[in-house]
């Protein structure tokens, strides 16, 4: 085996026959929807969709995926998940693990929640 690195300017190498391993890779989590910063009334079903792969075990699905709020705990595991969430603000988390037990997370910020906007009044003097 031979290694050559360089910065572009410098330029090295080495070479070795002794054995050596290349250790596995973690997997990716991907939220799919809903996507951006999402408002939304409480007590409306939301679908969660989202994905993980790995490059030695492929895509992952079932358990391997898990749903998670910030604020109302566990949701559920899957590629989809239908849930209600509760009024404010829910940083929601995919977390994919693959079978050697590395783990990736992706989040997404969502509002359950309706604007409000409050009265202003200005005085001129």
């Amino acid at each position: 085996m031979r290694v050559l690195a360089t910065d572009g300017v410098n330029t090295s190498s080495d070479e070795s026959n002794a054995a050596f391993t290349i250790g596995r890779k973690g997997p990716r989590a991907f939220i799919l929807a809903p996507t951006g910063e999402v408002r939304f009334m409480p007590g409306t079903p939301l679908w969660l969709q989202g994905h993980g792969y790995d490059l030695e075990d492929g895509t992952l699905a079932g358990a391997a995926l898990r749903w998670r709020s910030d604020r109302d705990g566990d949701l559920g595991a899957g590629g989809q998940v239908l849930v209600t969430l509760s009024l404010g603000r829910h940083v929601i988390a995919l977390t994919a693990t693959d079978t050697d037990g590395n783990v990736a997370t992706a989040n997404i910020t969502l509002f359950a929640g309706a604007k409000s906007y409050l009265p202003l009044s200005l005085c001129a003097r």
